[in-house]
């Protein structure tokens, strides 16, 4: 979801955020810009604030897509 920059415009629908991975694979994040700033950072405290939320979601869906990978490859030896 994102807002605006004074918060009080909804720029993006949650449904348009939401790809509907199943299970706990997404996490939407509420950023403080307006349409342009969606995709990409500037120099600003906010930009900043915007990029280290976002940053910070890629990299705790990254830890669990190779924990669920583990995972899978432990339970597939086990069955064999």
């Amino acid at each position: 979801m994102c807002l605006n920059a004074d918060s009080t415009i909804q720029v993006v629908p949650v449904d348009s955020a939401r790809l509907g991975l199943p299970g706990n694979r997404e996490n939407i994040v509420k950023l403080n810009a307006d349409h342009g700033g969606v995709c990409r950072f500037g120099e600003s405290q906010t930009d900043r604030d915007n990029f280290e939320l976002v940053s910070f979601n890629i990299r705790e869906i990254y830890k669990n897509a190779l924990k669920n990978c583990e995972l899978s490859a432990t339970l597939s030896a086990m069955n064999r």
